[in-house]
This record gives C-alpha cells, structure tokens and sequence, in this order.
C-alpha cells in the first residue's frame, strides 16, 4: 500500500474530495473477515 499520494496543485480540492468521498465507503476491520478490505 501507497503513503503518499502526488496531486498537482490544479486539481487537489477535487482529488481530496473525490478521494474522501470513497474512502468512507472502506470496511475497516479483522484481517480474516471477508467482509473486511
């Protein structure tokens, strides 16, 4: 997994609010379970 992310200055407040947009949509969780990523 990546650390850190380059955006040009251009489209940072898209990037930063597309990229939030579907990171609330990551399951979070016990490695095991199946449901989680």
């Amino acid at each position: 997994a990546g650390s850190r992310v380059l955006v040009q200055r251009g489209i940072y407040d898209d990037f930063v609010a597309r990229f939030a947009e579907r990171a609330k949509n990551i399951v979070v969780g016990l490695p095991s379970d199946p449901a989680t990523e």
